[in-house]
């Protein structure tokens, strides 16, 4: 389960910029709108990315194209990453000397496991590149 995701210096986004899935714990949201995360937090079951033109919505979207593509790439393909983050995925200016980042905290494991509980698994992947 994605919880969130983090581009730098990926299209529009130069400097680091987070997406969070994790709902506010002050109880404003309706549960019905939530799905059980870990005993710690609830993860959004939608959500939606609004934003002025330029300031990265697209960048996110086309990040986890570019994630999966690499994830999911053929065998034929020598390197996805040169396919899925051609020189157009860096960030425009000096951002070009600076490596692209796309990390994403995930979900692995809620902690369940019948009658005994185990700590829940969180992983961070994260992929760099430069040119």
């Amino acid at each position: 389960m994605l919880l969130s995701m983090t581009l730098a210096n990926y299209k529009s986004v130069k400097n680091p910029q987070t997406i969070s899935f994790v709902a506010l714990g002050d109880k404003r949201l309706d549960l019905t709108k939530t799905i059980p995360g870990t005993d710690k937090f609830n993860v959004l079951k939608t959500s939606a990315i609004i934003g002025p033109n330029g300031a990265g919505k697209s960048s996110f979207v086309r990040a986890l194209e570019a994630v999966k593509g690499i994830l999911f790439a053929s065998e034929d393909i020598q390197n996805p990453l040169r396919k899925y983050l051609a020189k157009s995925a860096f960030a425009y200016g000096d951002g070009k000397t600076r490596p692209c980042e796309i990390s994403m905290d995930i979900l692995l494991d809620k902690g369940e496991a019948g009658n005994e509980k185990k700590p829940s698994i969180i992983a961070r992947y994260t992929i760099k590149a430069t040119q």
